[in-house]
């Protein structure tokens, strides 16, 4: 090998790693693993206790400030899978993200109940979800009590029904830091346009009561951990 080849392909085993998914992912795994660890280890403290609210933030504007992410209690055995739960959030899935990526080098492809815009997996979206995991310090576990689908009839509608408590962990200690409840159920109006599945509509108007009910709690529970709502 000619000295000029040899250097070039020594800079892109050293530099290049982290530029690539497969790259991104050796390097992000150790940390990412340590905090499915930390997940794992959970134990659900008894229902109604409290803490004094923390500086816990599930959004914000510079993603690096993010420290918490929504996870359901079926997946605390696996940290990273995507258990079979009625109407999954949306703000589960940076979790199952990390998870995805860990064992497949592959974005989760989503589910039913789950709409995602199909996105090119690339470096830099890697890079966003593993550094996510890599720094999480509080989950908000969330624990289905009862869920009643809609009822969709040529006469009848029967709105559906979910509830559910939340509690939040700090992993660093294994220690509640704050819990809320969430109900949420169907409006009794819910629109339907002419050709649109009945049946998956009032699935969608209550899986975005049940996405609105988790932030809201979250909201006025961890104050600052949520933008104001959008008006």
């Amino acid at each position: 090998m000619r000295p000029l080849c040899l250097v070039v392909t020594i800079c892109c085993v050293l530099g290049c790693t982290s530029d690539s998914v497969p790259g991104l992912i050796k390097e992000h795994r150790p940390a990412v693993e340590r905090t499915f660890d930390a997940i794992r280890a959970v134990k659900l403290p008894p229902a109604g206790s409290e803490a004094p609210p923390v500086p816990l933030v599930l959004q914000r504007a510079a993603n690096d400030a993010v420290n918490a992410m929504f996870i359901y209690q079926e997946d605390l055995a696996k940290p990273g899978s995507a258990a079979e739960v009625p109407l999954r959030t949306m703000d589960s899935l940076p979790l199952v993200q990390c998870g995805s990526l860990l064992d497949t080098e592959k974005l989760y492809p989503g589910a039913p109940q789950v709409r995602l815009t199909q996105a090119t997996l690339t470096p830099t979206i890697a890079r966003a979800y593993l550094s996510g995991c890599t720094r999480l310090r509080y989950v908000l576990i969330i624990q289905g009590k009862a869920f009643k689908p809609p009822e969709v009839g040529e006469a009848k509608f029967v709105p559906g029904l979910y509830r559910a408590e939340v509690v939040a962990i700090d992993l660093t200690t294994g220690k509640s830091v704050g819990s809320y409840q969430v109900d949420a159920a169907n409006k009794e109006d819910v629109t339907v346009v002419a050709g649109e599945d009945r049946q998956q509509r009032v699935l969608r108007d209550l899986e975005g009561a049940i996405y609105t009910a988790l932030r809201e709690g979250a909201r006025t529970t961890f104050p600052g951990s949520l933008p104001p709502p959008a008006i």
